[in-house]
């Protein structure tokens, strides 16, 4: 493999496009690393859903719909749409990777079960882990996983996956556009950003921001209907606004003139992405203490962490962080979480792989 220009196939996760306003932090993570590694000079084909950004790759291939004949279409104990397309997309993209002699390494982005099974049979691959395991991910690493490293997004993760790898995932944090996430002045309002499901909690950033007396700015796509309806929309109004789902740039602005950003996720979080966004904005966070946020919440003028579903330790950490050297907490997240630093850590990875396998690709 060449290191200074590597072929790469990166597999998005078969759900959500790869593009702007993104779904979620996954869709963010592959959309920057993608674009980082292109600019790096590597050579990547990226595999997606359809409606993804093709500006970001060298080259886009689109997941394929599967059309089921009339006598399949019938068969009653068949799998949901979305599990039929998702297996459909990752066989098709997993058999045309096998057959292009270019690629010489594959970086796996997905939480399906489909390229750690069939990894063997393909060139040098990386698995990025996303998600603490679950049952059909952890059955794929028991049983094709030597075909693959993996990468945690976090220690949390790479801890979490511990018991079921024979080599330790290298850790690589998530990395932000900083050039777009830059130190702004700060203002009096609170910002909250995510998707709007009952794991984020975004009602007890409503609860904590109105116990501390501070404006609160949501921003998020909808992802629970139904939760939204019963415990965000009745709290919405007076000081507090939601925003609707914004893209990059508007996230960004959000939070350059935020006083504090709140994180009330009550799961723990793989890694935290906008909570590094909003530190390299010079905002500091008041964060549950959960998953991987102790991770990106590592200095004390990064912010402040509370036990989790803590509304008034929330509330009342709000003086504290508020009054923190925005310009001391833009500098060292920039040096934490730039995507310069994430891409780099990722290429050297890739270009080691040919001696983790003993690979020698022709062509």
């Amino acid at each position: 493999m060449t290191v200074a220009a590597p072929h790469l196939a990166v597999l998005a996760h078969p759900r959500h496009p790869v593009a702007e306003p993104f779904a979620g932090g996954m869709e963010s993570h592959t959309w920057h690393l993608c674009k980082e590694l292109t600019a790096l000079g590597a050579h990547t084909t990226l595999y997606a859903p359809r409606g993804s950004d093709q500006s970001i790759a060298s080259e886009l291939r689109t997941y394929p719909e599967l059309t089921l004949s009339a006598t399949a279409a019938r068969d009653e104990t068949r799998p949901s749409d979305l599990e039929l397309y998702q297996h459909h997309a990752l066989m098709s993209a997993v058999a045309e990777i096998a057959a292009d002699s270019r690629i010489d390494a594959v970086h796996n982005q997905t939480l399906h079960y489909l390229p750690i099974a069939t990894s063997a049979l393909l060139p040098p691959m990386v698995t990025t882990l996303h998600t603490p395991p679950f049952s059909w991910l952890e059955s794929a690493i028991r049983t094709g996983g030597r075909g693959t490293g993996f990468v945690a997004v976090s220690r949390y993760i790479a801890d979490e996956f511990s018991e079921l790898l024979a080599t330790p995932a290298h850790v690589i944090h998530n990395g932000v556009d900083t050039a777009l996430f830059r130190p702004g002045p700060g203002g009096d309002d609170l910002a909250w950003t995510g998707r709007m499901v009952p794991e984020k909690a975004p009602h007890l950033a409503i609860d904590a921001a109105r116990a501390a007396g501070r404006p609160l700015s949501l921003m998020g796509p909808i992802g629970d209907r139904e939760y939204f309806d019963l415990q965000v929309r009745p709290r919405l109004g007076g000081t507090i606004d939601y925003l609707g789902h914004l893209d990059r740039r508007g996230v960004a602005a959000v939070l350059q003139q935020s006083a504090a950003c709140l994180m009330t996720s009550v799961w723990p979080e793989p890694f935290g992405l906008s909570a590094a966004e909003a530190v390299c904005c010079g905002t500091p966070v008041i964060g549950f203490r959960v998953g991987g946020l102790g991770e990106v919440i590592c200095r004390p003028e990064l912010g402040s962490l509370v036990t989790a579903w803590d509304v008034p330790a929330m509330a009342a950490a709000v003086d504290r962080v508020v009054d923190l050297d925005r310009t001391a907490t833009a500098a060292t997240a920039a040096r934490l979480f730039s995507l310069r630093r994430m891409a780099s850590e990722y290429l050297e990875l890739f270009a080691g792989l040919d001696a983790l396998r003993g690979f020698d690709r022709a062509g």
